[in-house]
C-alpha cells in the first residue's frame, strides 16, 4: 500500500487482517524519495528481497487510495530489478539454451507477471485468512453466577452465536467470542494470562481465553480432544470464565511476575472495617464527611482525662483510648449553625444525629456502654450494653460491684451513656489509615464506574519479604491507578529513602501495568524534592524499558486532601 493519507492507512490495516501480510509505504520511508533515509535505506533493502519471495506467495498486489500509476511501477520496478521491469517478457526465446542466467531471468519474469499494479484497490476472496461479516451479534442475556471474595464465575456457558451468511454453510471458520460482565471490576487486557479466567484448571485446555483490552475473549473452535465425525455444533467452545475482582486481579499480575501480594497491617484494618460498613465506598463516604473528625475525638493526644478532654466532653482511659457521651458526638456530627440555639433547633440536630449514630451501632463500629468504676481497685472501666448487669465484674480484679451510684458517681439521677469505638479503627485513625479512604472519596466523585482496594504488599514469590507496598490501587472507568498516600509533603525525610519509596512507586506500577502514578497528600504541596526523584526514576524506567510499550504510566499529583480544596494535576517527565 503506497501513499500518506488516513485512506491508505486503513486500506493496508484492512489488508493486513483480511490476507494477513501487507506493507504500508509512506514517502517519509519511500525507498524512492527525493533524500534517502535510513528507513529508506532499509525499505529498498526489504523490497529487493519480496521479488524472490513472489514464486512462494504467490499474487502480490502494489495499490493505493491516493498515488498514480507511475508511483506503483516505480515501486514494482524495484521490488523486480531494473532488468526485468524492462523486459515484461514479451518476445522471449523459448529455444535458448537453458543456463543458469536464463533461469534465474525467467523466475524474473514469473514474478513480474505475478506483481500486479493497481490504483484502485480489490478484495479478491482468493487468499483471504479473515473475513467481515454484517450481521449483528451482540446480544445481552441473563446467567447465573457463583460470587465469592476473589471472582464472579459462570456456572454456565452462554449459548454460541453462529454465522449465518449462506456463504459460509460448510466452512470451517472461526471466530471471536467477546464476553462484557456488567458490574465487573477486572482490569482489561494488560497481559494477564488466560488460564486465570478459566473457571477450573481443566477449562484453559478446551481453548484460547485471553484478557482483551475491552473484554474477556475465547475462540470459538476446541482445542481438547474432539471426536471424530463430531458436528459443527459440537467442535465449539463452551468454556467457564470467570471475572476477578481488583484484589485477586492485582494478587494474579503478581504471580506472573515472580511475587506474592498480601493485606498490609493498614490494609487488614480497612478490610475488616470495610466488611462493618458492607463496601469500601460506602466507608470512604464516611471518612470523607465526618466520620473521620469523629474518630479523632476518640484518639486524643492527652495522657490523662484532664488533658484530653480539657472541656469535660470525655473520658480517658490510659492504654485504650477516649470515651465519649452523645452530646460530644453531636457537636462534631451536626455542629450547631450559631451560637444563639434555640430548643427546637438542638433537638433537631440530636434527631439527626441520634439516626446517624444508630447506623454505627448497628454496624458495630461503635458501641454504647456505662463507665464504671470498681469498687476493690478502682479501676475505671467501659462496660458495654451487651455485658451490662446489676452486678459487673472488673476486668482488672475480677471483683463484682452493684450497679449503682457509688460505680457510675454522677450524675445522679441515672448513668450517663458513653460510647466506645471499634479498636480497630482507633488502630487505623492513629497510623492516619483515613488518608486513603479520603482519596478513595476524591477518584469516586465522578467517574462512572469506580473500584479500588485497600493497601497491599508485594511480597517475594514463597516467602513474606516485602519487597514494596501500595496505599491504593484504583480502576477508574478502565484506567488503573496506583497511589501513594502520606500526611505530610514527602516521600521520605533523607535522599537515598525517597529515591527507594519512589522505586517501590514504579515496582508496583511495573508489575500491574498501571496507567497512572499518584501521589496524594492532605498537605497544600509536594516537596519538590519529591516530585523530581519521582521524575527521574520514571524517566531512567521509560529508558530501560521497565514498563510494557503500551503501558507508560502518568505521574499525578493530589493535595489537600480531607479538605475541600483539593488540588489534581498531572506532571509532565
Amino acid at each position: 500500500m503506497v501513499g500518506d493519507t488516513p485512506d491508505d492507512f486503513a486500506l493496508a490495516l484492512i489488508y493486513e487482517r483480511l490476507y494477513g501480510k501487507a506493507l504500508w509505504i509512506h514517502s517519509d520511508w519511500s525507498p524512492l524519495a527525493p533524500n534517502l533515509t535510513e528507513a529508506g535505506r532499509h525499505g529498498a533493502t526489504a523490497l529487493s528481497l519480496l521479488g524472490d519471495q513472489l514464486l512462494r506467495l504467490g499474487h502480490a498486489v502494489i495499490t493505493t487510495a491516493s498515488a498514480d500509476k507511475q508511483l506503483l511501477d516505480g515501486i514494482a520496478d524495484l521490488i523486480l530489478g531494473e532488468e526485468t521491469a524492462a523486459n515484461d517478457g514479451e518476445g522471449e526465446s523459448h529455444s535458448e539454451v537453458p543456463n543458469e542466467a536464463s533461469t534465474e531471468r525467467r523466475t524474473k519474469l514469473i514474478a513480474r507477471r505475478r506483481l500486479l499494479t493497481d490504483t484502485s484497490p480489490q478484495f479478491p476472496a482468493r487468499g483471504m485468512l479473515h473475513l467481515a461479516v454484517i450481521d449483528e451479534y451482540s446480544t445481552r442475556m441473563t446467567l447465573p453466577v457463583l460470587e465469592d471474595d476473589q471472582a464472579t464465575t459462570f456456572t454456565t456457558t452462554p449459548p454460541p452465536l453462529r454465522p449465518t451468511n449462506t456463504q459460509l454453510d460448510g466452512v470451517d471458520v472461526i471466530w471471536q467470542v467477546d464476553l462484557r460482565i456488567e458490574g465487573s471490576t477486572m482490569p482489561l487486557g494488560r497481559g494477564l494470562h488466560g488460564e486465570q479466567l478459566a473457571a477450573h484448571a481443566d477449562a484453559k485446555y478446551e481453548t484460547w481465553i485471553r484478557s482483551g483490552n475491552r473484554s474477556v475473549s475465547y475462540e470459538s473452535r476446541r482445542y481438547d480432544f474432539i471426536a471424530a465425525g463430531a458436528t459443527l455444533e459440537q467442535r465449539l467452545a463452551r468454556p467457564r470464565t470467570r471475572s476477578l475482582n481488583l484484589q485477586a486481579w492485582c494478587d494474579a499480575m503478581a504471580g506472573q511476575a515472580g511475587y506474592d501480594t498480601g493485606w498490609s497491617d493498614a490494609g487488614r484494618r480497612a478490610h475488616l472495617l470495610e466488611q462493618m460498613w458492607g463496601s469500601r465506598q460506602a466507608m470512604s463516604a464516611d471518612f470523607a464527611h465526618n466520620f473521620t473528625a469523629l474518630a479523632k475525638a476518640f484518639v486524643p493526644t492527652g495522657k490523662s482525662t484532664r488533658t484530653a478532654y480539657p472541656e469535660g466532653d470525655g473520658v480517658f482511659i490510659t492504654g485504650v483510648g477516649g470515651f465519649l457521651p452523645f452530646s460530644t458526638i453531636r457537636d462534631i456530627l451536626v455542629p450547631r449553625t450559631n451560637d444563639d440555639e434555640s430548643e427546637n433547633d438542638r433537638a433537631a440536630r440530636e434527631r439527626e444525629t441520634r439516626i446517624e449514630l444508630d447506623i454505627h451501632l448497628a454496624r458495630g463500629v461503635i458501641r454504647r456502654g456505662l463507665m464504671l468504676q470498681c469498687r476493690t481497685c478502682e479501676t475505671l472501666s467501659f462496660v458495654p450494653v451487651d455485658d451490662l448487669g446489676q452486678r459487673n465484674r472488673c476486668g482488672r480484679c475480677g471483683s463484682y460491684s452493684e450497679l449503682t451510684l457509688q460505680t457510675w458517681r454522677q450524675p445522679a439521677n441515672e448513668p450517663t451513656w458513653f460510647y466506645d469505638l471499634h479498636q480497630v479503627a482507633r488502630d487505623l485513625i492513629k497510623n492516619n489509615g483515613h488518608a486513603p479512604a479520603w482519596l478513595t472519596a476524591h477518584l469516586s466523585r465522578k467517574p462512572k464506574n469506580y473500584t479500588d482496594c485497600a493497601e497491599l504488599n508485594l511480597y517475594q514469590l514463597g516467602t513474606r519479604q516485602s519487597v514494596a507496598e501500595v496505599d491504593l490501587v484504583a480502576l477508574v472507568d478502565g484506567t488503573l491507578i496506583t497511589a501513594e498516600v502520606k500526611t505530610s509533603d514527602s516521600l521520605e525525610g533523607t535522599a537515598p529513602r525517597r529515591a527507594q519509596a519512589a522505586h517501590k512507586r514504579l515496582q508496583w506500577a511495573a508489575v500491574l501495568q498501571a496507567d497512572e502514578i499518584v501521589l496524594a497528600s492532605t498537605a497544600a504541596a509536594w516537596e519538590s524534592s519529591s516530585i523530581t526523584v519521582m521524575r527521574t526514576k520514571m524517566r531512567d524506567a521509560i529508558n530501560d524499558r521497565v514498563f510494557a510499550p503500551d503501558r507508560t504510566p502518568r505521574l499525578r499529583l493530589i493535595n489537600n486532601l480531607g479538605s475541600d480544596a483539593v488540588t489534581d494535576k498531572y506532571v509532565d517527565l
